[in-house]
């Protein structure tokens, strides 16, 4: 189990959380800033590949240098360097299209729009 900690919104926590999880094949749980990541199995989450997604997801949204990101033991630390937040939106302008019912993130709106269609029609 790791948990990760950073003081944002909770729309870019949760699209952070889906991201990470979804890399490293972890269950995210969320909470007020923070979430947790938890294994599907036995197995232990490697705690520098979560780095590097996290890494990965700002780098994605344009912020790399605005926040530091540290692990220490099984938790890891999201600091905003300039005192802004993470401001992800809905949007389309952001880059990242997430699935209102599950928080599935997808990069393409018509991977994101078919899947969708599988909550109300069924499938896998």
């Amino acid at each position: 189990m790791i948990v990760v900690k950073c003081k944002d919104s909770e729309a870019a926590m949760s699209k952070l959380a889906v991201h990470v999880a979804e890399q490293i094949g972890a269950v995210p749980v969320l909470k007020a800033h923070e979430f947790i990541l938890t294994p599907m199995g036995d197995e232990e989450i490697d705690i520098d590949k979560a780095v590097e997604s996290i890494k990965d997801f700002l780098k994605l949204a344009n912020r790399e240098n605005d926040f530091a990101v540290t692990a220490m033991n099984q938790g890891i630390s999201i600091t905003l360097l300039n005192g802004e937040t993470l401001k992800c939106d809905d949007t389309p302008n952001d880059g990242f299209f997430v699935c209102q019912h599950c928080g599935r993130m997808s990069f393409f709106e018509a991977d994101h729009k078919d899947h969708e269609k599988m909550h109300y029609i069924g499938g896998a």
